[in-house]
């Protein structure tokens, strides 16, 4: 449960950065992940909205 969490978290993080418009290679160092992996959750997050930071 406690990597769900951290998890939710940190797409919680990429999307709010997104939002606020910092540049993908920030983020990815701001979370610690691959620049792919920022666009990743930031397309689903465009796909699907706040469901898709639900890890169920």
């Amino acid at each position: 449960m406690a990597s769900t969490t951290r998890s939710g978290v940190r797409w919680a993080l990429i999307i709010m950065a997104s939002a606020s418009g910092t540049p993908v290679p920030a983020i990815a160092h701001l979370v610690a992940a691959d620049e792919d992996t920022v666009r990743d959750v930031i397309h689903a997050f465009n796909d699907k909205g706040l469901d898709a930071l639900d890890p169920t």
